[in-house]
C-alpha cells in the first residue's frame, strides 16, 4: 500500500493530508511481544529503494527507505517550507517575544528615566529654595553686620573718651549709627531712638543676638538630598557656611552675652551702693568697666571679621547656583 507520509505542516494548504502517492508509511505504534509474531514488525514496503522526496515535494517530514532495509529519519526542509517558516513560527516564536521583551526593557528603561529626571528635578528644586533661604540670610547679615560696626564705634569710642563721654554724645552717636532694635509684625527692623535711662544701659548691654535661617538647610541635612549635591565646592561651600562659619559667629555671640551678664552684675552692684539712683556708666566709671569695654572691643572685631567672611561665602554660593541650576518657574 502507497500512501501519503505528512507529520504536520504550518499552512493551510499543508495542514491537511497530501494525497500524492509520494513515500510508505512506518508502522510507529509500539507493539507487544505477541503481536510482533507472524509477519514481521518492519513493513516490507519498507525494505524497497525508492526516491519519494523531490526538490517539489510539500512533506514537512519523511521516512525514506534504502537498498538495506535499514530505514532513518530524514528531515527535509524546502524553500517552500522556509518561507513558511519565517511568516509563521520565526515570527511567533521568535520575533513576537523579542518584541515583547523589547517593549518591557523599553517600558522599565523609560520608567527609570523618568524617574531619574523627577528625582533630579526635586534636588534642582530643593538647590534652588536653599538658594532663596541663603539670599535671606545675606540681607539679614549685611544688617547684621552694619548693626555690629555700629556697636564697634560706640564701643571704641567710650574706650577712647573713657573719663569724659557723657551720656548726651553716646545718644547722638547711637542716634546716627544705630543697632539697639525690635522688629515689627512684618519682621521690619525697628530702630530705637527714644532717649532714656534704660535704653542707655541698653547701648552698653546690647548683645545683637545672632539668629539666621537654618530651616531649610537642616530639612535638605536630614533628608539625605544634601548628599546627592554632584558639585563638589558648592557642597563643600555650603558646610563651610552652615557648620564652621555658623558655629563660630554663635559662639561669639555667646561671648558677647557673657560679657553683657558681667556689665548687668557690675551695673547692679555699683546701683546698690549708689544713693543717688544715678546710672552708673555715666557717674561711676571704673577700671572693671574699662576692662569689660575692652574685652567687648575685641569680640566685636572677631564678630565682624567672621560675618565679613561669612557674607563673601554666600555670595559665592548663589553665584554657583544660580549659574548652574536652572530658576524654578
Amino acid at each position: 500500500m502507497r500512501s501519503p507520509i505528512l507529520f504536520g505542516a504550518m499552512s493551510k494548504e499543508i495542514n491537511t493530508f497530501v494525497s500524492e502517492n509520494i513515500g510508505d508509511v512506518a508502522q510507529l505504534a509500539r507493539a507487544l511481544d505477541w503481536q510482533s509474531r507472524g509477519r514481521r514488525f518492519e513493513s516490507a514496503l519498507l525494505h524497497s529503494y525508492y526516491e519519494a522526496l523531490t526538490n517539489k515535494s510539500k512533506c514537512f517530514f519523511c521516512f525514506k527507505g534504502n537498498k538495506r532495509g535499514n530505514n532513518f529519519l530524514f528531515i527535509y526542509i524546502s524553500l517552500y517550507k522556509l518561507s513558511l517558516i519565517n511568516k509563521l513560527i520565526m515570527r511567533k516564536l521568535i520575533a513576537e517575544p523579542v518584541f515583547i521583551f523589547l517593549s518591557v526593557l523599553g517600558s522599565l528603561w523609560v520608567n527609570g528615566y523618568s524617574d531619574d529626571l523627577k528625582k533630579t528635578d526635586e534636588l534642582n528644586n530643593s538647590i534652588l529654595t536653599l538658594s532663596n533661604e541663603i539670599s535671606s540670610n545675606i540681607k539679614y547679615s549685611k544688617e547684621h553686620l552694619y548693626q555690629l560696626k555700629n556697636m564697634h564705634y560706640l564701643t571704641q569710642y567710650v574706650i577712647d573718651n573713657f573719663d569724659i563721654y557723657k551720656k548726651e554724645d553716646l545718644r547722638i552717636i547711637h542716634n546716627n549709627n544705630p543697632f539697639v532694635h525690635r522688629f515689627s509684625e512684618e519682621n521690619e527692623v525697628i530702630y530705637e531712638k527714644q532717649n532714656t535711662d534704660f535704653t542707655d544701659k541698653k547701648l552698653f548691654l546690647w548683645t545683637n543676638a545672632w539668629e539666621p535661617d537654618n530651616i531649610f538647610f537642616t530639612s535638605l541635612l536630614n533628608s539625605g538630598q544634601l548628599l546627592k549635591i554632584k558639585n563638589i565646592n558648592l557642597i563643600n561651600e555650603i558646610e563651610s557656611i552652615y557648620t564652621k562659619q555658623e558655629e563660630r559667629l554663635e559662639g561669639l555671640f555667646v561671648m558677647r552675652s557673657n560679657f553683657a551678664n558681667k556689665l548687668i552684675e557690675w551695673d547692679y552692684n555699683r546701683s546698690i551702693k549708689n544713693s543717688n539712683n544715678k546710672n552708673p556708666y555715666f557717674y561711676n566709671k571704673d577700671k572693671e568697666l574699662m576692662e569689660i569695654m575692652k574685652w567687648r572691643k575685641d569680640i566685636l572685631d572677631q564678630s565682624i571679621k567672621g560675618l565679613e567672611d561669612y557674607i563673601i561665602s554666600l555670595n559665592k554660593v548663589v553665584e554657583i547656583i544660580s549659574s548652574e541650576y536652572k530658576t524654578i518657574n
